[in-house]
């Protein structure tokens, strides 16, 4: 467990049965940490691998955990929504991918992950709800603030619109 809660900021994505999986990710995080905030839902293609599009969106909730044990709660969500990660070769489908994008005011390598991760300036899927969430919040970090400003210089580029009829 951290000293006090942290704010962190998960990237959610699945191409095999999203239907089922994000719903139960979603379900999964709201029981582990209680409120989330989410931003909407979008299709996105595959990138680097031919496969079905994605779900994808951003969460965002306060937890108490530190980074190590978050990384261990998201993993058991993953796999209880059908990932093995021992079978998976590179870039490929997944049931379920919860990347951790900001684990409060956080920089640098983290137990070998980068935070801010490098993705959220990147990739248009992750960038855009993440906007999405800073903008509906009422109260941002210094940190977060200065995130917010980076990527609102990417606004202009917007161009995926969100589901509004998703899940079915």
């Amino acid at each position: 467990m951290s000293s006090g809660p942290v704010r962190v900021y998960l990237g959610i994505g699945s191409n095999i049965d999203p239907e089922t999986h994000v719903p139960k990710a979603l379900h999964a995080l709201e029981a582990e940490f209680g409120l989330i905030s989410r931003s909407s839902f979008y299709q996105n293609r595959s990138m680097g691998f031919d496969g079905p599009d994605f779900i994808n969106l951003v969460v965002s909730f306060s937890t108490t955990f530190d980074f190590l044990d978050l990384d261990e709660c998201l993993k058991n969500i993953e796999v209880s929504c059908g990932r093995d990660r021992s079978r998976e070769k590179g870039k490929g489908s997944r049931t379920l991918d919860l990347d951790l994008l900001l684990f409060g005011a956080m920089e640098g390598e983290v137990h070998g992950c980068v935070l801010p991760r490098p993705e959220i300036y990147e990739r248009q899927f992750v960038w855009q709800p993440l906007l999405e969430i800073f903008e509906a919040s009422q109260r941002l970090s210094a940190f977060e603030i200065r995130i917010q400003s980076q990527l609102g210089l990417l606004a202009n580029e917007a161009s995926l619109s969100p589901l509004t009829n998703w899940p079915k």
